[in-house]
């Protein structure tokens, strides 16, 4: 978003006239030294629009004029009396020649002494002039200086400016992405605490098994102890193997006879299976038989203990009486 201006057209216009007085030429970074505020090359677009628009007074060239007058004196011309009139004719007869000579002589001498006097200051005004002149080089160049300085102090400002806008909307920016490694950091700092719980679980498991480990290890010394004892049943047993595959043709032999022997036995079986299966039918069938006789014998029971219980009870009937008698 672009910032507004912190000066008007009027400012610029007024800025610029005293520029223009000062005998210089309007530029950015003098209009910057003037207002004290806003950048030069803003100021230099606004001058030249200012300047477009004829707002801008033009710079005149000032001539400097040197002139040197030199007067011997002032006169002054009065009346004189008359008396002294009268009386200065007749001195002035008297002393015509010798005022003559004397005017002469004095007259010759102002002369020299005027101009010496004119020598001496034409010179002094030349010294003077020089000196003006070497000053005025020297003043120029002191300006041209620190114009440059200045125009450098203006450009670094704006640039520090500029530095100072970046830095604000850099700050701005570390300030939302503040908000975020906060809450960042609340997320890191929650599974932080899951971590350290679960580093502890790990722990307790690493520690049960480390335990496990030391009881295994014990396991495995006495299972390695054993698997000596095994291998060395094994090969007593590999020895016993070879003794057997020895006999094994033999008893091959052997087996094939007995095979045969076996098959006729397993017919003798089957028939006798035939039997067997024959025989259970009819086990079967007598136990249903035998299971309805005994449901018969135990109806029986019932029926005698029922009869004993009414002849018990007609045997009380018959000894009551007795008893009554």
């Amino acid at each position: 978003m672009a910032r507004k201006k912190s000066y008007t057209d009027d400012d610029v216009i007024n800025a610029a006239k005293i520029i223009v007085d000062r005998g210089l030429e309007p530029s950015g970074w003098h209009l910057r030294e003037v207002l004290n505020r806003g950048k030069t090359t803003n100021l230099k677009i606004d001058l030249d629009r200012l300047r477009e628009e004829g707002k801008i007074p033009e710079v005149v060239e000032k001539k400097i004029e040197v002139s040197i007058n030199l007067q011997s004196g002032n006169q002054v011309h009065t009346e004189l009396p008359v008396e002294i009139q009268d009386t200065f004719n007749r001195l002035e007869t008297e002393f015509s020649d010798a005022l003559k000579d004397v005017m002469v002589k004095m007259n010759s001498a102002a002369y020299r002494h005027h101009e010496q006097l004119v020598r001496t200051r034409l010179k002094y005004a030349e010294n003077a002039t020089e000196a003006a002149i070497a000053a005025k080089t020297i003043a120029e160049e002191a300006a041209v200086e620190i114009e440059n300085r200045v125009r450098i102090q203006v450009e670094e400002g704006e640039i520090q400016e500029d530095t100072i806008e970046e830095l604000e909307d850099r700050l701005e920016e570390l300030g939302n992405e503040k908000i975020d490694w906060n809450a960042t950091n609340r997320q890191l700092q929650e599974k932080n605490l899951l971590l350290s719980e679960h580093l502890d679980t790990e722990i307790k498991s690493y520690q049960a098994l480390m335990e496990k480990l030391s009881s295994s290890q014990e396991a495995y010394i006495v299972l390695d102890t054993q698997s000596k004892v095994v291998l060395s049943e094994i090969e007593i047993l590999r020895e016993q193997l070879s003794d057997l595959t020895v006999n094994f043709d033999f008893i091959k032999e052997k087996l094939v006879a007995e095979t045969t022997e076996l098959k006729s036995v397993n017919k003798s079986l089957e028939k006798i299976e035939n039997q067997n299966t024959t025989l259970r039918k009819e086990h079967e069938e007598m136990l249903v038989s035998l299971r309805i006789a005994e449901n018969k014998l135990k109806a029986s029971e019932e029926q005698v203990a029922e009869l004993l219980v009414e002849n018990s009870a007609i045997q009380m009937r018959l000894s009551q009486p007795k008893m009554e008698d």
